[in-house]
């Protein structure tokens, strides 16, 4: 009878560790994605304005910034494929997480 009494016990205290570590995780995991679609956002408008400032005249044709847009399309390109790659889930469920970049239309 004690010995069942702590197996429950145990059972019991194991049950709330494993509920408060997998609410830990999903926090995680939510700030995670809030960072993500922040980072993807910001490096979307970096390249948008890049852009802007090729098409200026005093601009247009500058080698530099043409480098610059190209990384940014790269950087962007990357960071869809780890948006596919490690957060299809939340991609599927969260139309939000689309990158658009110049006149293409967002992809998730």
């Amino acid at each position: 009878m004690i010995i069942s009494g702590i197996i429950i016990a145990l059972l019991i205290a194991s049950n709330v560790i494993m509920v408060w570590y997998i609410k830990k995780l999903i926090t995680i995991i939510e700030d995670t994605k809030t960072g993500i679609k922040d980072m993807k956002e910001a490096i979307t408008i970096f390249s948008e304005h890049l852009q802007i400032i090729y098409k200026q005249d005093t601009f247009y044709g500058e080698p530099t910034i043409e480098r610059l847009i190209k990384h940014s399309k790269v950087l962007v390109e990357e960071m869809q494929q780890f948006i596919n790659l490690f957060l299809s889930s939340t991609v599927s469920s969260d139309p939000s997480i689309g990158i658009k970049l110049n006149d293409q239309e967002p992809t998730a």
